[in-house]
Order: structure tokens, then C-alpha cells, then sequence
């Protein structure tokens, strides 16, 4: 059998291999956690947390796997290989790992308090103590090699989670599948839901400072009135400020050490607040959210669902129910780890690293071996070393130029999605390799339609808006309320995004992956792994998210021409000359109607429409009885069933307080949930079965069959 041949790469690039091992592997882009160029420092500790620390996790409980990472065209790429050893002792690895693996899930809370969290604060409170501005170059460099050494080991730290963490999720999920095979395949994930962590704690703290802005007039105007740019110089000017800067300052200490992704090389919001003033502003526009009656509601659903699940498996085996609570525990400590490892690992210590750099390239500038502290992160750590022993004759302004250039160059270019060899087939079925594939997201299938794009279900719940189409953090503050975030990746300080944004769409991911988690947090659907959807969906264009069936609709362009009072003016949405719309009633064409694609896909009988119309009044009587004030009406359009929820008061200016009234309602009611069903809604519908089962349909006369 002949070797496979490698991949061909696009014209006008080539492979620069390390190796001749290197071209028979088989390697891809993490454009999950790094979809921009990477600068030379900023890839060299990736390399080392890859090369290293991937691999010591994969060590560390017997897979036989090692991880790899190199840089192509200034991205990087990965690839995992097999170790080389018989199949016995695959096999035997194989046991091993799942023993190691279940021991690590069973102490996964406990070790994450009691050894792993301690162990990495204390690296960061050795970082935070060391004099970074006074001590001299020579003890600098020292400080240098100290802190690579502690930066491998919290990454070891990490991958010895990650692997534990991401299987108890993943093996929970399948289990929750085989025991109920349920209606949505997300359904396992709301039984995880409603934990705290310390992203969504950071969240909640900037809607809390969001509050101090409001309560302060003078402040609030600055907000609502200057650029994100100008917020701080303006508030800086103005004595009435003073008190919340200094609440801002005491945010940016405490949420403050990170950066907007995945990169050394991105400023930390400490060093630049830039992006805080913008989520500020988006909360601001936010006045009668409440993060608080949010989370109590996801706590209530998810309550609910265990409660649902352990009476359905009240009869099983005792084993059976001992694996559901064993795993249930497992996974929503795992849930909430996904977070908390990515806080402390992934970005504050990543910022006390940042710092020990940030720290050279001042000195390196004062010097005049490069322009601009940052440029620091263009240098390799062999150039940094370099540079710290001869400072008076360095001199890497030129090379800095040249590496910046290339990662310019190569941004305008889309990365080959893979390079290499080809395996000779897919990796083997283990539950590993599924965690892995619910984590970095597997192909989706692939759509014949041009305005349907697949992906995979991260997060319930079937929205329509306008697609915002992000590419950097930085661009998202043109995110609005209501419309959808369309981008490559999020990271955990894209979260307060998650409140404006009415869905998210990402070209990368699993159902595991941060978006889909935070996503399921706040509520909101989510279709991720996507590989086109910042290709394939125009910012502006009109689309549909489906989080339950992972499908995105590309439905058209939202039109909006200037009123004479200067808003905007929606006009309708077209619709194609072969599906002419008869309005039935006067202002129809002035709602927004969707077609129910979940219940009535098909076309329906006259009969079948006005019998299930008459029952959907029932809706809106439901929403009054809880002082919701929206009112739900439906039609029947050339035979499809349409529905529009609008508001059901005239005074919009009261929204927001008898919805909050209305939601208070319905959790409550949602707290009595299964004493409703088993007490008064169960046994009346009964008592309908009842008398439907006992009339006599073929004996009655037709004046009793009427009535």
C-alpha cells in the first residue's frame, strides 16, 4: 500500500517544515483559541504549553497521545500523535487511562480546592510581590527564566484539569441521552446550569457598576453622549466623577487582568479599559435588566429537571442511580470549572506573565533596541535574552518591522485548514476522543441549501435578528440589543457581550466550548462550529439561529430608511413573488410574523388551523393570568402557520416593570411546578380524557354531535 501523499497547500504558499516528521503529520489550525497571527513570544509560550503541558495531562493519565504545535504563515497549528507502541500496550494504556481518569473525576472539586487553586495563587502572589520596575536588568533576567518555569507548571496544572473536567461533562451528557432520550440534544446541559463561576461573577460585578452609572446623572451623560475613547478623559475632568472612577479602578483591579483573548500580546483591560467602557455603555442601555432574576430562573429549570430525572429513574437499579448521581455531581462541578480554570490559568496568571515582558520592553525601549514596549512580543525568547545581556548594542526595530509586516500580510489570508499528512483513518471511538470532538467541534454536515448553515446545537432556543458580523472585540461595540453575534471564537472576556446579544453564531467549537456554556448560562441560543458563518453571513443581513437543531437561516437584508422624525423605519420584510401575502386583517403588515416551524411544518387544512388557533388563545390567556404584558396572535399564510407576540398595553413605558412583575409570577409558579401538575392541571386534563373517551361518537345524533 502506498504512503497517503500530503496535502497540497494553496498557490502561492509553501510549508516550511522543521522536520521530515513534521510533513507526516497531520496538522490543523486552533482557530478556537488563536484564529489571528501570532507574534513570535506570544507563539513560542503557546508552543511550550502545547508541546509541554498538553502533553504532561496526556502523561498524566495515560493516554497514549502526545500534542505538538507549530507556526505556519504566522498562525498556529496542532497535531496529535499516537505514541510508538504495540497494540498490547496501547490496549493496556487504554484501561489504564479510564481508571486514572474516573479517580480524577471522583476528586475533581476536591482537588481543584484544595491542591490545584492554592498552587496556582501562589505563583501569581510570587508575580504580584516581585519589584518588577526596580530591580536591574540582570535580576530581570533571572526573574525571566523563573517565570517560564512557573508559567509551564500552572499550565501543567491546567491540562491535568482540563481532561478530567471536559469527561465528566461529556460522559455525563451520554448517559442523560441513553437514560431519557430527550426531545433537544441540549437538554442534558440544563441540569449543569445556574452554578456560579468567575466569569459570570465578573459579569454581574459590571452590571453593578452599570447601576452606580445610572444613579448618577452627571456621569450617565457622559455615557450616553462620548465615544467609548472619551469616557474616562471627559470623567477624569469632572469632580463629581471622582467617586466612580475610583469604583472603576477597584473593577479593573480585581476583573481587570485580562486581555480580550487568548494572547500575551493582548493588553490586559487594566492597561486599556476600553473594552469595559463599551459593555458599560451597552448596560447602561439595559436599565431594568436583572442578571439576578435571570440566574434565579435557570436555577429554578434546572431544579426542576433533576427533580424529573431522579423520579423517572426511581425504579432503576441502584447502580444505575448512583452512576446519575455520581456523574451529575461530577459534570456541574466540571461545568463550573470550565470557567474558573480559564480565570485563574488562561488570563490572570497569564497577566503576570504579560507584565514580566511588558516589563523588558520598557527597558528594551528606553534603550533603543525597539520602538515601543510591545514591540517586545515580536522578539523570540532567545532575542529577549539576548537583548537583556547587551542592551547598548541591540538593536531589533528592524526585525520587529519585518515580523509585523508578515503578520499583516498573512491576515488578509485564510489559513489552509489543513497541512501535512493525512491520518490513514479517523481516531479511534473512545469516550476521550468524543469529549474532544464535543470541545473543538467535529465537521458539520454539509448543506445544500446556500441560505442554511449547519453547525452544532450549543445553547436552546430559536431567535431572529440582525447578524453583527465580529472579528475582534474591539469592533464588537458595534453589538447592539437584540441583534446576533456572528464571529470565529469567543473567549471568557467576550461574556458581557452575552447580555446584549439576542444569540451567538461562531465558526469554531463544540458543544462543550466556552460560547456554548456561557451561552447556555445567559440563556441564549447558540449554534457553534459553524466553519463559514463569518463567510458565509453578511454584517446587516437578517438571519435565524436554531440552537436546538444547530441551523443557521440566512433569510435577507434588514431594510431601515430615516422617518421624518429621524429613527429609523422598518420596512417590511420581501418576500418572494412566488409567496404573495393577502393580509387578513388591517395592521397585520405592520407585525412581524414568523412562520412555526417547530409544530406546523407542513401546510395545514382550514379545520386544522382554526381548531389550533382557538387553542392558542389559551396563550394569551396564560400571559395575562401571570401579568405578562404580551399578547400572542397567529394566522394562516398561503396555508403556514404564522405567530407574532407583541406588547398587550399601550403604554410601552411600562414594560419593563410589569414584565418584571409578570416573570415574578411565573417563577413562582415554576417553584410549585410539579404540585400544579400532580394536583389540579393533571387531573382536570383527565377528567376532559374521560368524558372525550365515554361519549358515544357513532350512536349520537347530529344534533348532540354538534354540541
Amino acid at each position: 500500500m502506498s504512503a497517503p501523499a500530503q496535502i497540497p497547500v494553496p498557490d502561492g504558499l509553501t510549508v516550511a517544515w522543521e522536520t521530515e516528521d513534521d510533513a507526516r503529520m497531520f496538522w490543523m489550525p486552533d482557530l478556537m483559541h488563536q484564529p489571528y497571527p501570532m507574534a513570535m513570544v506570544d507563539f513560542e509560550l503557546s508552543r511550550r504549553l502545547n508541546d509541554h503541558s498538553f502533553s504532561h495531562g496526556l502523561a498524566t493519565y495515560d493516554v497514549p497521545m502526545r500534542m505538538h504545535a507549530r507556526r505556519f504563515w504566522t498562525y498556529q497549528y496542532g497535531a496529535m500523535t499516537p505514541l510508538p507502541v504495540s497494540e498490547a500496550e496501547m490496549q493496556s494504556m487504554a484501561m489504564s487511562s479510564e481508571q486514572k481518569l474516573k479517580a480524577a473525576i471522583a476528586q475533581l472539586d476536591t482537588r481543584w480546592q484544595t491542591v490545584w487553586l492554592p498552587e496556582v495563587k501562589q505563583h501569581i502572589a510570587y508575580w504580584d510581590g516581585f519589584p518588577l520596575g526596580s530591580a536591574s536588568i540582570e535580576e530581570l533576567s533571572v526573574h525571566l527564566e523563573d517565570t517560564l518555569a512557573r508559567n509551564d507548571r500552572v499550565w501543567d496544572i491546567h491540562f491535568e484539569i482540563v481532561f478530567p473536567m471536559m469527561l465528566a461533562i461529556s460522559l455525563f451528557d451520554e448517559m442523560y441521552k441513553d437514560l431519557f432520550q430527550p426531545d433537544s440534544p441540549l437538554r442534558p446541559f440544563k441540569l449543569l446550569q445556574g452554578f456560579d463561576n468567575k466569569t459570570l461573577e465578573a459579569d454581574r460585578a459590571l452590571w453593578k457598576l452599570s447601576r452606580s452609572v445610572l444613579a448618577h446623572q452627571q456621569v450617565r451623560d457622559i455615557f450616553e453622549s462620548s465615544s467609548p475613547e472619551e469616557v474616562v478623559p471627559v470623567l477624569q475632568r469632572l469632580p463629581e466623577a471622582q467617586e466612580f472612577l475610583a469604583e472603576l479602578n477597584m473593577y479593573l483591579d480585581e476583573y481587570g487582568r485580562r486581555g480580550d483573548h487568548w494572547s500575551i500580546a493582548s493588553p490586559t483591560w487594566r492597561e486599556n479599559p476600553i473594552t469595559v467602557i463599551w459593555n458599560l455603555q451597552d448596560y447602561v442601555a439595559q436599565p431594568d435588566r436583572n442578571p439576578h432574576l435571570e440566574l434565579a430562573a435557570l436555577i429554578a429549570e434546572r431544579d426542576q429537571l433533576i427533580a424529573e430525572a431522579r423520579e423517572q429513574i426511581s425504579a432503576y437499579p441502584e447502580a444505575v442511580r448512583q452512576q446519575f448521581e455520581f456523574l451529575l455531581k461530577a459534570a456541574q462541578t466540571g461545568n463550573v470549572l470550565t470557567e474558573d480554570h480559564g480565570w485563574w490559568i488562561d488570563f490572570r496568571a497569564l497577566a503576570c506573565v504579560r507584565e514580566v515582558f511588558i516589563e523588558f520592553g520598557r527597558r528594551f525601549t528606553s534603550a533603543g533596541v525597539i520602538e515601543d514596549s510591545n514591540d517586545v512580543f515580536h522578539l523570540t525568547l532567545d532575542e529577549v535574552r539576548a537583548a537583556a545581556l547587551s542592551l547598548d548594542e541591540s538593536d531589533f526595530r528592524h526585525v520587529v518591522q519585518q515580523r509585523k509586516d508578515e503578520m499583516a500580510h498573512y491576515a488578509a489570508i485564510q489559513p489552509p485548514p489543513a497541512v501535512g499528512t493525512p491520518p490513514p483513518g479517523p481516531p479511534p471511538d473512545s469516550p476521550l476522543t468524543r469529549m474532544m470532538g464535543k470541545f473543538f467541534g467535529t465537521p458539520p454536515e454539509p448543506s445544500e441549501d446556500s441560505s442554511t448553515i449547519h453547525g452544532a446545537g450549543g445553547s436552546s432556543g430559536v431567535v431572529r435578528g440582525t447578524a453583527r458580523v465580529v472579528r475582534t472585540l474591539s469592533d464588537a461595540a458595534r453589538l447592539t440589543k437584540g441583534e446576533i453575534l456572528v464571529t470565529q471564537t469567543t473567549a471568557p472576556p467576550w461574556t458581557p457581550l452575552f447580555a446584549t446579544a439576542a444569540a451567538v453564531v461562531t465558526d469554531t467549537g463544540g458543544i462543550l466550548s466556552h460560547c456554548a456554556v456561557v451561552a447556555r448560562e445567559y440563556g441564549i441560543p447558540a449554534v457553534v462550529g459553524t466553519g463559514i458563518a463569518t463567510s458565509m453571513i453578511a454584517d446587516g443581513q437578517l438571519i435565524e439561529v436554531d440552537g436546538d437543531r444547530g441551523v443557521v437561516r440566512i433569510i435577507g437584508v434588514e431594510s431601515a430608511t430615516p422617518a421624518a422624525d429621524g429613527q429609523p423605519e422598518h420596512l417590511p420584510v420581501p418576500v418572494p413573488e412566488t409567496f404573495p401575502v393577502n393580509w387578513q386583517h388591517p395592521g397585520d403588515e405592520r407585525v412581524f410574523w414568523m412562520q412555526e416551524r417547530m409544530h406546523w411544518p407542513d401546510p395545514l387544512t382550514m379545520l386544522d388551523y382554526e381548531f389550533m388557533r382557538e387553542a392558542h388563545v389559551e396563550f394569551g390567556r396564560a400571559l395575562a393570568d401571570y401579568g405578562v404584558p404580551l399578547q400572542y396572535n397567529a394566522r394562516l399564510i398561503n396555508y403556514y402557520w404564522y405567530s407574532a407576540i407583541g406588547p398587550s398595553i399601550d403604554d410601552l413605558s411600562e414594560m419593563p416593570a410589569r414584565m418584571e412583575a409578570g416573570i415574578g409570577n411565573v417563577a413562582a409558579a415554576t417553584r410549585r411546578l410539579q404540585q400544579l401538575w400532580s394536583t389540579e392541571w393533571l387531573p382536570e386534563v383527565q377528567q376532559h380524557l374521560d368524558y372525550f373517551r365515554s361519549f358515544d361518537l357513532a350512536g349520537a345524533a347530529m344534533q348532540d354531535l354538534v354540541a
